[in-house]
């Protein structure tokens, strides 16, 4: 995952990456050049997608609870009427 991160990163951040192979930096250089960039932007991108995870699981409460209530708020109008009693 962290992998597929940092070369997301790359590819978005640094479009010209091939234009860096005439130069005599190999690829661990020029990452140690970036890490704390890299570390950065991978930590807002982790900040989010935990943020849509929560809202997800938030939602998926908030629907259960909802339909629950819903069912016992039927069952109750149900259970709540009395009959009347016969007058004969």
């Amino acid at each position: 995952m962290r992998f597929v991160v940092l070369l997301k990163f790359i590819v978005l951040h640094f479009p010209t990456f091939g234009a860096f192979g005439s130069v005599k930096c190999d690829v661990r250089n020029y990452l140690e050049h970036v890490a704390g960039t890299i570390v950065e932007w991978t930590q807002q991108e982790e900040a989010k997608h935990q943020a849509a995870l929560l809202a997800a699981e938030v939602e998926e409460i908030h629907s259960t609870k909802k339909s629950k209530t819903e069912e016992s708020s039927g069952k109750k109008k149900e259970g709540s009427k009395t009959p009347k009693p016969s007058t004969g």
